[in-house]
This record gives structure tokens, sequence and C-alpha cells, in this order.
């Protein structure tokens, strides 16, 4: 029997442990170290790339209440795609650099982890693949065509195909209004950037979101093993309890099933 459709049950509000850990940055990351740099590079693109897949998650588990709020929504969550997926590009950078400078030093400070030896494997093979279908070549086209460009040729052929009824909604606030019809054209680049169909789009943006999460677990590991090596560094642990959105506890259920879709 048709009906209205049931709201998704709501989930237990989950709280972890937390830390801040305060430590002498130069004992840690010594100028005179050649991986320190390289690291550091790594970590703040790691910091980049965990907000935005929050922000993605988030914004995938909100429902607009009214068509100008859905317009602006999908517009604003294919930005966050976008952005995610060139800082995604970047982190992908500064791992080939890390590795390039000092690879041995890596292996060799997460040696006893075996966690931290599967995670990173997988994080360079995937950072590796150049082939066609591979996330790194999705990840190289949406970075330098469509994350940080609006480019004239892919506008033009994206414009041909726009279908000729478009929509700008115009809102009194200017930070609440979206003019949606450019929107449209910039996913349509989008979505050719990562294979050319909406299937193909949606897949490999799932394939970013968990290529994020695979990120921050590695790099969170990274440093736990640069902490262990520098002990005498740290000044403070600070523990404390934090409150987990339901939108990243669903999104890490998910990803222990194999993979993060939209």
């Amino acid at each position: 029997m048709a009906g209205k459709k049931k709201p998704p049950k709501s989930r237990p509000e989950r709280t972890i442990h937390s830390v801040i850990v305060i430590f002498k940055l130069r004992e840690v990351f010594p100028i005179s170290s050649p991986a320190s740099v390289p690291f550091l590079r790594l970590i703040a693109a790691t910091n980049d790339v965990r907000h935005l897949q929050k922000l993605v998650l988030s914004y995938s588990a909100e429902n607009p209440a009214n068509d100008v709020e859905s317009l602006v929504r999908e517009g604003e969550n294919t930005y966050l795609i976008r952005m995610l997926c060139g800082h995604l590009y970047e982190a992908g950078n500064a791992l080939h650099h890390l590795d390039g400078q000092c690879k041995k030093q890596v292996d060799e400070l997460i040696k006893h982890d075996p966690e931290a030896v599967k995670l990173i494997k997988k994080l360079r093979h995937i950072y590796s693949d150049n082939s066609d279908g591979g996330l790194w070549k999705g990840l190289d086209k949406m970075r330098n065509q469509v994350s940080f460009h609006y480019p004239e040729t892919a506008f033009a052929e994206s414009l041909k195909d726009h279908p000729d009824d478009a929509k700008f909604a115009l809102v009194q606030y200017s930070g609440m209004g979206r003019y949606s019809a450019t929107d449209t054209i910039m996913k349509t680049i989008a979505i050719r950037a990562l294979g050319g169909s909406r299937e193909d789009f949606q897949n490999k943006v799932g394939e970013a979101i968990s290529l994020a999460g695979l990120l921050a677990q590695t790099v969170d590991l990274l440093i736990g093993a640069l902490f262990e090596k520098y002990e005498t560094a740290i000044l403070e642990r600070k523990r404390g309890m934090v409150k987990v959105p339901n939108y990243l506890v669903a999104f890490e259920e998910s990803a222990l099933k194999g993979g993060y879709a939209l």
C-alpha cells in the first residue's frame, strides 16, 4: 500500500574519547630533517580534505525544506565535491613528495604497526594508479579542469547540452541565493571529468569520500608513530570526550562494509 515515506530512525548519539597533544614542534619536525616539510604539507592537505569530507557528508544527510533550499543545497554540494576532489589531488602530490624525499624513513617509522603499513600501501596504490578508470586520473582532471577553474571550452560544450529551461534562485540576502543554471553547467563538466555518466560520477565521488577517510586514518597513524618516536617532545596530553555527528557514524559504518556511495 502506497503511503508517505517513513522518516529514517534516529541514531543514538555517539560520544568518543579525544586528546589534545601539546608538543614541541621543532623537535617532532626538525628544521634540519628533509622529512619535516613534506610531512607537514601532507598533514595540512589532510586537514583540508577531512573538513571537506565532513561538509559533503553533512550536506548529503540533510533534507531541504523547499525548492529554493533544494537548489542552493544541490549547487553548494557540487561545489564541495569539486573542492574535495581538488584537495585530494593536492594531498596525493604531497604524498608523492614525501615518498620522493624520504620513503625509507616513513616505512621505517611505521614498520612495527601492521595497520599503518597496510593503509599506506593502499594509499600509495590509489595515488599511483594512472589508468583511465583510476581515481587518481579522475582527481587530476577535477583539480585541473573543474575544482578551481571555469574553463571556457568546457563551459561552451556544457552550454550546448544544457536544457533550455534554466533556474536562478534569487533571495533578498545574497548569501542565500544561487545561480543554479551555472551549477548545472559545472556539474556537467565534473561528470565528464569523472567518467562521463551520472553513474560514473556518483561512483567516483563515493571513492573520493572513502579515500578521504583512508587518508585521514593513515596520517593519524603516521602522527602517532612520530609521537612515539619523539615522546620527550610531548609536553601535555589533555583528554576529553567529543560528540560524533550521526552522518559521520553512518559513514564509518558504510566504510567498514567496503565503501561509501552518495
